[in-house]
């Protein structure tokens, strides 16, 4: 993990930060942004947050608790539970972090909440919408022997693109992601493109106004890649304060 983090001064201008009830939830947020792993996911344990975020703070796992409680409830946070371990996430850490290169911060080792898990703790009602069908060589069709676990390259790709679907689209139905994961898996076997440039490609088409109501889908996404990519470096899009609001 990079020492840093982004945090853009427009922070301060935040509608949700000043929904908070404490300036501890405040800082709480603010330091939780260099501390999550690329998919903007950490710990959601009290004791752990007390330990690794306020080290030298004298606060209690009472007081950390219900900060958590505030950022949930605001929903700067979504927090999860896999195998009984207790695990947060930014719902706007990745499309914040516009310098974020996976393939060298290693493998994360928080699994990520699943579609069901945001559904719940966000209250979206999330609806399908048929995957584009792409015509595909003999080769394309053969299964991959990659599982597509939460932690895989092709889950998280498919699932940055679902999730920033859905914050513009509450009622966007939840896809098969095993689908969607496939035709990343296609687009990195296949067509030879790296997971870092499908990141960037897939921040830059979801804050195009054009582009994203056309890229609903992985298999769009692979269809459309190469004028998604020269338009990206044509035309990147910056981030405004609005972003974080």
């Amino acid at each position: 993990m990079p020492q840093g983090r982004i945090i853009l001064k427009s922070i301060s201008q935040s509608k949700k930060l000043a929904l908070l009830k404490t300036d501890g939830a405040r800082l709480l947020y603010t330091w939780l942004i260099p501390n999550a792993d690329v998919n903007g996911c950490f710990s959601g344990d009290p004791q752990v947050i007390k330990g690794q975020i306020f080290t030298r703070l004298n606060h209690s796992y009472r007081i950390v608790e219900l900060y958590l409680q505030d950022l949930e409830n605001i929903g700067l946070i979504i927090r999860y539970e896999v195998s009984g371990d207790r695990f947060l996430y930014l719902p706007d850490f990745v499309d914040k972090q516009p310098s974020l290169k996976p393939e060298r911060e290693g493998k994360p080792t928080i699994p990520l909440p699943t579609p069901e898990q945001l559904q719940s703790k966000s209250g979206l009602n999330p609806s399908y919408s048929p995957l584009s069908k792409v015509k595909e060589s003999k080769e394309e069709v053969k299964e991959s022997k990659e599982a597509f676990s939460q932690n895989s390259s092709e889950f998280r790709l498919a699932f940055h693109l679902f999730n920033l679907i859905l914050k513009r689209k509450p009622t966007f139905k939840k896809p098969n992601m095993k689908d969607w994961a496939k035709q990343i898996d296609l687009m990195i076997r296949i067509d030879k493109r790296k997971p870092n440039d499908i990141l960037n490609v897939i921040l830059w088409c979801q804050s195009d106004p054009f582009w994203q109501n056309n890229i609903l889908s992985t298999a769009k996404l692979r269809k459309q890649f190469d004028q998604l990519e020269l338009k990206m470096k044509a035309e990147p899009k910056p981030f405004s304060a609005e972003d974080l609001k």
